[in-house]
């Protein structure tokens, strides 16, 4: 075989076992740690190959580029604060690095003729765990929805991505039969006993019913939207267990989980206006919380296994800094309008509407949820953000090209 044919062949083999190793990683995201870890090394390894291979080590320029690499400058920065070395290196590689790996090989991986597959392979794994989730919490001694409060956030995503599927008309009738067993067994999975992802979801499900009457208004699509918020707060409010412990909220002596958050969400503003340029290290709200609560405020701590304090927006400006609070609300800010532009352009039966649609919903549940927890921290609540986002981003700059020349055509 000539020569100057074979580089072409190795770059082939290179990106098919990358593709390959991507959609196997969209459908393990869902799972334990132990998979998503496993499938995301092996794909940051094969993704590592490629670039070493090509000798192109630079980056994807996007409209986050800037900001995500400042938010890391600053995550790294913040070592210089640490009290606990070993727990900022872990909260620095899980979940911040690994959502800037995965998010700029997406940007690289992704071809926008093949997002259909993406989400087929995304949703297929989300099924596949919440079924084997729904199995270890009602038939045996083990926990999976009800082991933490994150993958309430991720029953609520499972619900919006299962509407959002129902409401575009995507795939064939087997398809929308997955579609509508998602929607029942995610509201299902949701009876967990996270008020915040409970919160949360209300916020997203309630803005989803709002896009999809935005788009073309009409009095079947008004009952629709009605029928459907009468079911979810209905499951909801037959729900002794999540009706008992929101009725706590109202007495919160009651509740030791409300009076340790506001304990903590006083401490990490103490500690914030304390260290408003770097903060106190990342991942280091543990040792550093601790002490201050004992050694200043002379008051007895909370237990030692809360490693956050459960409010995302006080977890950032004290762990990195002020500023890095102010990086992520306009990253979120650039995600909504990227999102919102595709909603309002490109018509309702189609995979840019999907993307804009499910995004914006799941992105508000877990800014919702973010409030009293940490859902982020959870790579499987991240992933499928970032793919979304990475979908958005692609399908928004397409119309500006056609825009552009269309522009240079007149």
């Amino acid at each position: 075989m000539p020569a100057e044919i074979e580089p072409q062949k190795t770059e082939d083999r290179l990106f098919r076992a990358l593709e390959i190793m991507f959609f196997i990683t969209l459908v393990a995201s869902s799972g334990q740690i132990s998979l998503r870890d496993i499938a995301l090394g092996l794909l940051f390894i094969i993704y590592l190959a490629r670039k070493i291979y090509h000798r192109d080590f630079q980056l994807v320029r996007t409209e986050y580029h800037s900001y995500i690499l400042l938010f890391f400058l600053f995550s790294l920065l913040s070592l210089l604060k640490v009290e606990d070395f070993n727990q900022a290196i872990h909260a620095i590689i899980t979940p911040i690095f690994s959502y800037i790996v995965f998010y700029f090989m997406v940007l690289e991986i992704i071809d926008i003729r093949k997002i259909p597959r993406y989400i087929g392979y995304l949703y297929g794994g989300n099924l596949l765990f919440l079924g084997y989730g729904l199995y270890l919490d009602h038939f045996t001694s083990q926990r999976f929805f009800l082991s933490g409060n994150s993958r309430g956030t991720f029953a609520g995503f499972i619900v919006i991505l299962s509407l959002s599927l129902l409401v575009t008309a995507r795939g064939k009738l087997y398809h929308r039969f997955l579609y509508g067993a998602g929607f029942l067994l995610g509201l299902f999975a949701l009876f967990s006993h996270s008020r915040g992802a409970i919160l949360g979801f209300t916020a997203g499900i309630i803005l989803w019913a709002l896009l999809y009457l935005a788009k073309e208004f009409s009095w079947k699509r008004l009952i629709i939207a009605v029928v459907l918020l009468a079911v979810i707060f209905t499951s909801f409010y037959s729900s002794d267990a999540i009706v008992s412990r929101f009725d706590r909220i109202m007495s919160y002596q009651d509740d030791s989980s409300i009076t340790t958050r506001l304990k903590m969400w006083q401490t990490s503003l103490d500690l914030i206006r304390e260290n408003p340029l770097l903060g106190i290290g990342a991942g280091n709200f543990n040792p550093t919380a601790l002490r201050y609560v004992e050694e200043v405020r002379e008051e007895s701590p909370w237990s030692s296994h809360h490693l956050h304090p459960h409010n995302l927006y006080l977890q950032i400006p004290l762990e990195q800094g002020i500023l890095s609070l102010i990086i992520f609300l306009i990253l979120v800010g650039k995600s909504y309008y990227i999102a919102l532009k595709n909603y309002l352009f490109y018509p309702e039966k189609s995979w840019p509407f999907f993307a804009a649609l499910a995004f914006m919903a799941m992105l508000t549940a877990i800014l919702g949820h973010s409030f009293f927890d940490f859902p982020l921290n959870r790579t499987f609540n991240g992933f499928p953000l970032i793919l979304l986002a990475v979908m958005n981003l692609l399908y928004f700059e397409r119309r500006q090209r056609k825009a552009n020349q269309q522009d240079s055509a007149k």
